[in-house]
């Protein structure tokens, strides 16, 4: 088993002599989907020089690429997804964690049945993505305090399996 770690790289050599295996970082600080390319790399060559890899990325959509709700931009969804992907693999990152409570959140006056085949087009879009650059997503289930859906385990194992692709799973906090 392997032990992972939510850090910034600056800070990482301290868990890397506490036993950990690797980083999992920030999919909107080192990552950068909506940044240029030049911001992507800079950012990287500060993980790069980690002792620890970086196999893993959490806080995969921007709390303002809304996926939910009447504000879904899906050709900014689409984008958004193309570069992330793209530079996961760069970054040789193989697990994205698809938290993102601010981008999933229903609004109050929202269909929530309309909201759910919402969420279940995106997975099914960003697992395409991913599948492309050889990246799995793992959906997270999140508390009632940072969003209102996929909140339990049963709820996200049942979103996962209507995604139905191999490169979306569950992911399970312990």
């Amino acid at each position: 088993m392997n032990f992972g770690i939510c850090t910034s790289p600056e800070i990482s050599p301290h868990f890397a002599q506490a036993g950990f295996d690797f980083l999992e970082l920030n999919v909107q600080q080192f990552l950068q989907g909506e940044a240029e390319e030049s911001v992507f790399l800079a950012e990287w060559e500060k993980a790069r020089r980690s002792p620890l890899p970086c196999l893993a990325a959490n806080c995969f959509v921007p709390g303002n690429l809304k996926v939910t709700g009447p504000a879904v931009d899906p050709v900014r969804i689409d984008a958004y997804l193309s570069t992330v992907c793209r530079r996961v693999e760069i970054a040789g990152i193989r697990t994205i964690v698809f938290g993102s409570g601010g981008a999933r959140n229903i609004p109050d006056d929202f269909c929530r049945a309309e909201a759910w085949e919402q969420l279940v087009s995106f997975g099914r879009l960003a697992a395409g993505a991913a599948s492309r650059h050889g990246v799995t997503l793992g959906a997270e289930p999140l508390n009632r305090k940072e969003c209102n859906v996929l909140n339990s385990v049963k709820e996200s194992a049942a979103y996962v399996l209507e995604v139905g692709h191999s490169h979306f799973r569950l992911l399970v906090d312990s």
